[in-house]
């Protein structure tokens, strides 16, 4: 389940999950079949990064319509309003 993070602005909330996603992405330096000398290795760590920082945000956003859902069920505004409310995103 996706922890709601509260209190904190769309950029607070990028950072936080880009910070996440780059210690994500540097734990592939770890393997034991690491080398920094193949070319290769950047563009995975890149893939790594990406991914994670997508699934961050989806996890974010999954979240917070499961909480609309369950909390507000009982209408004033869409989903996709809330979402952008959370997120501190203006339309």
């Amino acid at each position: 389940m996706a922890v709601i993070s509260t209190g904190l602005t769309m950029n607070e909330k990028i950072k936080q999950f880009a910070e996440q996603a780059f210690r994500y992405s540097c734990e592939f330096a770890q393997d034991p079949n690491y080398s920094p000398h193949n070319p290769y290795n950047g563009l995975i760590e890149k893939e790594r990064y990406d991914k994670k920082f997508a699934e961050l945000i989806v996890k974010e956003c999954a979240g917070k319509v499961d909480f609309i859902l369950r909390e507000k069920s009982n209408g004033g505004g869409t989903m996709g309003d809330e979402i952008r409310e959370h997120f501190g995103v203006e339309e």
